[in-house]
């Protein structure tokens, strides 16, 4: 709705029609799916079938990179996009975060049948998610992962797992991340990289790399942001005072991929300003507040991928986070408000 509100102090107007139209999933999925109670069983299942075609997906493309290979002989089939095909690397991790929150939980674990439910195949399937995850070289995914890892903890130790067996879990998961790393030199070398082009190295106005590409694109987001801090620069807008502002700076990388702002905080800040940015905190905010609250580690996960993965992506703005995001939240809110506590 603020969307449109938007259009009024907009000149492309079409363009801002265009994305409203994208936007109203926001409000018609949720509206549908939020409209009818489902019962915990039906969510349940409903996430069973999620983790099944995640870690269908997960063998599918380790099966795509083994037959198929990297297209020249010094690349890695199985590391970034040889091995995740068809979607952002960024996405595909919040996807396999979400199915490692899934297996985290008591209740989802409760649900399973029997043999599935027990330690040894959680901590398989588990496993085959955390290195799937460090291969593909995600930064925002294993910033997450260690973020979460602690969260589920914290939260294992509240639910009365005992502090000494919930320490010895996440030594394991943090041995675990640590030989992967060295052993799988995709994601360290991504992060040097990430450091030396935060810290170290001038700014490359020509580049499109993602550490450098998201300096320049979050500069001018910034500064339209501050420029209209209440009312930002118009639904319609956003496009071409982004543009407008890598041309004026002399940002050609960027200019010339057209880039967007690479943050749904800042992409919602620059074009609807500071109010909007304080609206689109709450909604994640709020709810993963009440999770805490209510002890449902679920809705704390759900809601803690979501809300730091617009740190570094314009979620919304994109199909797969989009859909990731509407289709889940109604479920999870129900979760939260309407499950029965499942100790361990």
């Amino acid at each position: 709705l603020w969307h449109v509100l938007g259009l009024i102090w907009s000149e492309d107007v079409m363009f801002g029609w265009d994305d409203i139209g994208k936007k109203v999933t926001l409000i018609l999925v949720p509206g549908v799916l939020g409209g009818v109670t489902w019962g915990t069983k039906r969510i349940q299942t409903l996430f069973q079938c999620f983790a099944l075609g995640l870690v269908l997906s997960v063998l599918w493309n380790f099966s795509t990179s083994i037959f198929l290979g990297a297209p020249n002989p010094e690349a890695n089939p199985f590391h970034g996009h040889f091995l995740v095909k068809g979607i952002h690397l960024g996405y595909f991790a919040m996807f396999l975060l979400w199915g490692l929150i899934l297996l985290a939980d008591p209740n989802f674990r409760l649900h399973l049948p029997t043999n599935l439910g027990r330690p040894l195949p959680v901590l398989l399937v588990g496993a085959l998610l955390m290195t799937t995850l460090i291969l593909t070289g995600s930064k925002m995914g294993f910033f997450l992962l260690v973020l979460l890892s602690l969260v589920v903890t914290v939260f294992w130790i509240l639910q009365g797992l005992g502090l000494s067996k919930a320490v010895r879990l996440i030594t394991i998961v943090f041995a675990s991340i640590a030989i992967l790393l060295t052993t799988t030199d995709y994601l360290s070398m991504r992060l040097e990289v990430m450091y030396e082009r935060t810290f170290l190295l001038p700014l490359d106005t020509s580049s499109i790399e993602s550490t450098m590409a998201r300096r320049m694109s979050w500069d001018c987001s910034a500064s339209l942001m501050n420029d209209a801090p209440l009312t930002g620069v118009g639904t319609g807008d956003i496009h071409t005072e982004q543009m407008a502002c890598y041309e004026s700076r002399e940002y050609v990388g960027p200019l010339e991929a057209g880039l967007d702002p690479h943050s749904q905080y800042l992409q919602v800040g620059a074009t609807l300003g500071y109010p909007a940015l304080l609206i689109l905190f709450l909604c994640f905010a709020l709810p993963g507040f009440t999770a805490w609250k209510r002890r449902d580690l679920l809705g704390i996960g759900f809601f803690t991928i979501v809300g730091l993965a617009c740190i570094t992506e314009g979620v919304l703005e994109r199909q797969a986070g989009l859909h990731f995001y509407v289709f889940f939240m109604p479920f999870v809110l129900q979760h939260i408000l309407y499950r029965e506590e499942t100790p361990f």
